[in-house]
């Protein structure tokens, strides 16, 4: 559901107190399990409603955190 909404509102409502909860939601889940093995679809939309949330809502570029991420400190 996240993915769609995300997908779907335009830009000056990603920042609605209740997308911003729903993302973080989505966010605290994962993390509080990220040593569960997700069956691919629900990992797969999970990531991609993030994806989708992280370029509209900040202007990120597709690849970029993965990028920035994957580098050594």
């Amino acid at each position: 559901m996240l993915e769609f909404l995300v997908f779907s509102l335009p830009k000056d409502e990603l920042d609605d107190p209740r997308a911003i909860k729903a993302v973080e939601f989505l966010t605290d889940l994962m993390l509080q399990h990220r040593t569960r093995q997700w069956e691919v679809g629900p990992l797969g939309h999970a990531l991609h409603a993030l994806a989708i949330y992280d370029e509209r809502a900040f202007g990120t570029q597709p690849g970029h955190r993965t990028a920035k991420l994957a580098k050594k400190p």
